[in-house]
């Protein structure tokens, strides 16, 4: 399968997952809920989510991220195609983006939702830290964007051949855990430290051991892999924090481990933690996002 067919997979599922309207409320319910909270809503316009995301890469990557917006409208919605440039601002300075793709999720009465992906180029290693995007159009007038905060965490050094990685945790309704079977492919024992990311939302790590992807058998043991052996590691998040709004969050976070005494890392693949919303919860996220 070709690497454009795997992200229109990924843009899909994703879509469904981000902004899926919860099945507990028909036609009749969500017509009257908007109708009833009309003058509520906030000013035809786009609204991004507010993320809260760690993505690491090796220098020889191209960073990549996905946002989510909300379009509020009592006119038809603008044509994403009159956007000429997308720039994303760091506390290094200006990143400008490449758009590579659109796609239309839920058009309801007061809204409609769409996720689009940018490509960032490759970046000197250290870390990136972005808030805003700067959107310009094909008339040359600018938008500035509230995303949230986004790290982007460029490593020194290319992926390690020591660990191959089989199925991984890829969406997720909860900020639960992340998942990942790991292969040795060494003569050595490998023993798996902890998982880093930096966000805003704070959680404490506990690393959990398992003989299948679905961890129907936990193994009471220490965290490591013998020479050629499979096992899968749930890292799950622990939050003492009480907060019910939903959260967004993207992470690609760093796994470290050592092997003969030496500390190493590998990069894992990126997982989304994305609500499914309703209207009601739309309406209360665009309202926190217009304050």
């Amino acid at each position: 399968m070709n690497i454009s067919k795997l992200l229109k997979i990924f843009f899909v599922i994703l879509l469904v997952i981000t902004f899926t309207i919860a099945c507990d409320v028909n036609n009749n319910e969500k017509k009257e809920n908007i109708n009833k909270d009309i003058n509520n809503w906030p000013a035809d316009g786009l609204y991004f989510m507010k993320w809260d995301s760690y993505h690491a890469y090796f220098e020889e990557e191209e960073p990549y991220i996905q946002l989510s917006a909300i379009q509020i409208h009592s006119a038809k919605q603008k044509n994403e195609q009159s956007y000429k440039k997308y720039i994303l601002l760091s506390d290094k300075g200006e990143i400008t983006a490449t758009f590579t793709n659109y796609l239309p999720g839920p058009k309801e009465e007061k809204y409609s939702l769409y996720t689009i992906g940018l490509r960032l180029p490759k970046m000197k290693p250290g870390k990136y830290i972005i808030s805003k995007l700067k959107i310009i159009d094909s008339n040359n007038q600018q938008k500035m964007y509230d995303i949230g905060k986004w790290v982007i965490d460029i490593k020194k050094g290319f992926k390690p051949k020591d660990l191959d990685l089989g199925k991984k945790t890829f969406i997720s309704g909860y900020f639960d855990w992340y998942r990942v079977e790991i292969l040795n492919n060494t003569r050595e024992k490998i023993h798996i430290e902890n998982l880093d990311f930096q966000l805003n939302t704070p959680v404490k790590t506990i690393i959990k051991i398992g003989k299948d992807f679905n961890m129907t058998e936990y193994l009471e043991e220490e965290p490591y892999i013998d020479q050629g052996e499979t096992k899968v590691f749930q890292f799950e998040f622990v939050s003492n924090v009480n907060d019910s709004k939903p959260k967004f969050i993207s992470l690609r976070p760093v796994l470290y481990y050592k092997i003969n005494n030496q500390s190493k890392f590998i990069i894992l693949p990126t997982a989304i933690y994305s609500p499914v919303v309703n209207d009601k919860t739309i309406l209360e996220l665009v309202q926190s996002l217009n304050q």
